[in-house]
Order: C-alpha cells, then sequence, then structure tokens
C-alpha cells in the first residue's frame, strides 16, 4: 500500500469472493498498518485463512521466495510503471502472476492470458475480482503459464546469464 502499492484494492475485490474461493490461503507481505487495519476491520475477509507478514517486521528474501514457491497465484498491484521484482520472482518460483501493468513495463513479460493476467487498471476492485476468478476457475491456464513461465521466462532471468549479458554489455561502452 502507501504511495506507489494498491494492495487494499486486491482485498477488497478478494472480500467480493470469499463464497467462491472458500478454504483458500491469502498471504499478505510487507504490509503496512494501513492494510493491517483493513484487514482486521473487514468481515468478510475473516472468512479466509490470511497470513500477515507485516512490513515493520522484515520478511528475509529467502522466506519471500518460499512463499512464493508454494502460492499458486500471485498478485501484485500498484501505480508505480516499473518492473517488480516480485513479479519475476513469482514467476521464477512457479506462481501465476496477475500484476498491473501502469507503463505497460509489465506487458514485457506477461502475455495476457497466456502465462499470466494483467490489471488493466489498478484501482478497479471489479476488474481484480475478475481476473482472480479467471486464474482461480482456469487450471488449463494455470498449467500453460507454468509450462511457459518455466521453460521460456526463468531461464532469461538466470543470475549468471544476467550477469554475463550485463558485463558484455559493459564492455562494449567506450570511455
Amino acid at each position: 500500500q502507501g504511495d506507489l502499492g494498491r494492495s487494499i484494492t486486491v482485498l477488497k475485490a478478494l472480500s467480493l469472493l470469499t463464497d467462491e474461493l472458500k478454504n483458500r490461503k491469502v498471504v499478505v507481505f510487507g504490509a503496512d498498518e494501513e492494510v493491517q487495519r483493513y484487514i482486521n476491520g473487514n468481515k468478510k475477509l475473516s472468512e479466509f485463512e490470511i497470513q500477515v507478514f507485516p512490513k515493520k517486521d522484515f520478511l528475509p528474501h529467502e522466506e519471500i521466495l518460499k512463499l512464493m514457491g508454494k502460492a499458486l497465484i500471485y498478485i501484485g498491484n500498484s501505480v508505480s510503471d516499473g518492473m517488480p521484482n516480485t513479479l519475476l520472482e513469482a514467476i521464477v518460483m512457479g506462481a501465476f502472476p496477475i500484476q498491473s501493468n501502469p507503463g505497460n513495463a509489465t506487458e514485457e513479460v506477461i502475455m495476457h492470458q497466456k502465462n499470466g493476467l494483467l490489471i488493466s487498471n489498478c484501482e478497479d476492485v471489479i476488474h481484480i475480482k475478475n481476473l482472480i476468478l479467471i486464474a482461480s476457475n482456469s487450471s488449463g491456464l494455470i498449467g500453460s503459464a507454468f509450462r511457459t513461465n518455466q521453460n521460456d521466462l526463468k531461464p532469461k532471468f538466470e543470475y549468471e546469464r544476467l550477469k554475463n549479458h550485463v558485463l558484455k554489455a559493459y564492455k562494449t561502452i567506450e570511455v
């Protein structure tokens, strides 16, 4: 949440889906006080098993990766126009991504309805609700996205490959 994040919008969308997503576990990491107050004050969200990791209680990067490795779906929603690291980490760890796309940077990685879903309006609760429904009702989409992301995208984000690519680019710079 805060200046760039829009997690409360996602939580509002989830609160509209308690009947459809019964018995699902929801994990919120990096939650500020505003998000925690919203979760605690929203009776509909209490129908989920929600695990909250507050921002003030720093969660090590390795633990975030473990959470993503266990997740079926990852949702990232913000007004930031950059490429979210958490999106790339979620893809590498095998979670199905639903991600906002301000500035169109995210669509360089996610092909809508092929290897993930793009949030076209990060403030639109109903739009986000509908994307969550698409993902939760389409094991075929999730399976094919997993294969695409693991076979085509994950190798592009491997540390050694990126390091070599960056070093090669630096060597082409004339001083």
